[in-house]
């Protein structure tokens, strides 16, 4: 008889936790004292999906170092000219931009110093004045963010892209001016 009960109760607990974790449903798991806790079928996250160097453009003319002939008149590293720049980025990337800096390898949004050399010949008695511009690359990046199964069967799913822009120095573009 005693054995009876225990198997009866047996019984009824194992029923009574099997009907518990079937209506509980696969992506939840029973802890102590009747806790669900979800389990994790997907992992989401941002990728970068492409990259495109759509064109490259010239910004601003800026001043640089005057002198009168005959000499030679140089722009170099010197301290004294604005040689910055920062790269920019522009439309929607949740992303992040060190994220989308990085696949281009370069850093957005903040000032870097870039190197100049360039030489001319003054003739006599004439005045000359170097002028510099940035030289920038635009690319198109695209980012898509993804839903991947963890724990359970499936492929990847796209779930959102998203597209920005970004303008990097590429290098200095040179000429002169007559005159101041």
């Amino acid at each position: 008889m005693f054995k009876s009960r225990t198997s009866k109760l047996l019984g009824s607990l194992v029923l009574g936790t099997s009907l518990l974790l079937s209506s509980v449903g696969p992506s939840s798991v029973v802890k102590a004292e009747g806790e669900i806790t979800p389990m994790q079928l997907y992992e989401y996250k941002w990728q970068v999906t492409s990259k495109t160097a759509v064109g490259d453009s010239f910004e601003a003319w800026r001043t640089g170092p005057s002198g009168r002939g005959p000499a030679t008149l140089s722009i170099n590293s010197s301290t004294s000219l604005n040689r910055s720049y920062t790269n920019t980025i522009s439309g929607d990337y949740s992303i992040g931009k060190a994220s989308i800096g990085s696949s281009l390898g370069v850093t957005i949004g903040v000032t870097e110093t870039h190197g100049t050399s360039y030489s001319i010949n003054i003739p006599d008695n004439s005045v000359r004045t170097i002028t510099y511009r940035p030289k920038v690359r635009t690319y198109k990046v695209v980012s898509t963010y993804y839903r991947y199964p963890v724990g359970t069967v499936g492929s990847k799913t796209a779930i959102k892209t998203e597209t920005s822009y970004v303008k990097a120095f590429v290098n200095w573009d040179y000429s002169y001016r007559i005159g101041y």
